[in-house]
């Protein structure tokens, strides 16, 4: 086993939109410990996702079905 420190960011600090790269690098290095750092006042709790997909079908309209079925993953609590 490796020892250091693994740093994944994305937009909104979501979990869920980390997964992925999460499990792939623990089946290399095996992880065991795992600490979610969300800062308060995020810029990102201002997304919505109805209002990103308008945004992006006016930028990509030959997209629009695409579009539709995508989730951001808005925080809406």
């Amino acid at each position: 086993m490796m020892d250091g420190i693994i740093i994944i960011r994305n937009a909104g600090g979501h979990v869920e939109n980390a997964i992925n790269d999460i499990l792939a690098l623990d089946s290399f290095v095996g992880i065991t410990d795992i600490l979610v750092i969300h800062h308060t006042d995020c810029g990102t709790l201002h997304f919505k996702d109805p209002v990103i997909r308008e945004d992006l079908k006016s930028r990509f309209p030959e997209k629009k079905s695409e579009i539709d079925g995508m989730v951001f993953g808005s925080i809406d609590e």
